[in-house]
């Protein structure tokens, strides 16, 4: 017979990994723009000011996906590392979504629209690829990241339990106390 208390449920907590979506691509956008700008200094599809502006999208859209999945994970009441790579994952998907619609809104990114060319439309291409594979493992190491100190914590919240009164020395048995439980998600 299986005990269902000790297995973890993969009921997903929606309102934690909308939160932490929403994050993710407020940061993304805000990088997303100014990535733009510095594409605007000098149009083209070989401007070194254009490769700057792309890297510097690359790398906010990767530290946004890691927020939103760090924030994400730490929202819900997950307690593994697994659960909070599964939350990094599902913000990842979000972000995407919110991304796509975003874009289609928008009429494309700002660097699509200033160097007007092929070349430069090849280039904003190959940074959003490059954007969508670096906010993949973003997004799941941010997970991974707020179970880890999560774990991290119950541990030494544990540990401290166990740990005698501070000076005061204990005279028999401790008193029992009820198991705790983990704390309740934020929604």
């Amino acid at each position: 017979m299986v005990n269902y208390r000790k297995t973890e449920s993969w009921r997903l907590h929606w309102g934690a990994l909308l939160g932490g979506a929403v994050i993710a691509v407020s940061i993304g956008w805000l990088g997303e723009l100014v990535g733009g700008l510095f594409m605007l200094f000098q149009p083209g599809e070989s401007s070194v000011w254009g490769w700057i502006g792309g890297l510097l999208t690359v790398v906010f859209w990767a530290g946004a996906a890691f927020v939103g999945g760090f924030v994400a994970s730490r929202s819900a009441d997950r307690h593994t590392r697994a659960g909070g790579m599964v939350y990094g994952a599902v913000v990842w998907g979000l972000m995407g979504a919110f991304g796509a619609l975003l874009f289609a809104l928008l009429g494309g990114t700002v660097g699509l629209l200033a160097g007007g060319t092929a070349g430069a439309a090849r280039l904003s291409l190959g940074i959003g690829i490059l954007a969508l594979l670096a906010s993949a493992a973003g997004a799941v190491m941010g997970g991974l990241a707020g179970q880890t100190e999560a774990l991290q914590t119950l541990a030494e919240e544990e540990e401290e339990e166990e740990r005698p009164g501070r000076g005061t020395p204990r005279i028999g048995k401790p008193p029992e106390q009820p198991p705790r439980e983990p704390p309740t998600p934020i929604h």
